[in-house]
């Protein structure tokens, strides 16, 4: 089938629509891709401003595992802990009337 004069005439006429749309396409990959530096870059200065929290470790995570099973406990946390015990049940003063009537009249 030949290509009629008709017919080169409406291609020539298409040409300029389908740069148009090729161009458009091309600029709108350039677009997203600034979108998304452009969000990049916000998201590390927000990091960089802020108070970030530190993934657990290995390392970390044995020294934990440690600490529970007893293997790295001082000899004087057991002290502490014998005060603490001592503290509770010691007898303090306190007021029968004190924290049972609250004024609401003011």
């Amino acid at each position: 089938m030949p290509i009629e004069p008709i017919d080169l005439q409406v291609l020539f006429s298409r040409m300029l629509d389908v740069g148009k749309e090729q161009a458009a396409r091309n600029e709108l990959v350039n677009v997203a891709q600034s979108v998304q530096a452009g969000e990049m870059i916000r998201k590390t200065e927000e990091q960089s401003h802020s108070v970030n929290e530190t993934k657990e470790t290995d390392e970390v995570r044995q020294a934990k595992e440690q600490g529970e099973s007893g293997g790295g406990k001082p000899e004087g946390g057991e002290k502490k802990k014998d005060d603490r015990h001592s503290n509770r049940h010691r007898p303090s003063f306190q007021d029968p009337d004190l924290g049972k009537n609250i004024d609401i009249t003011g």
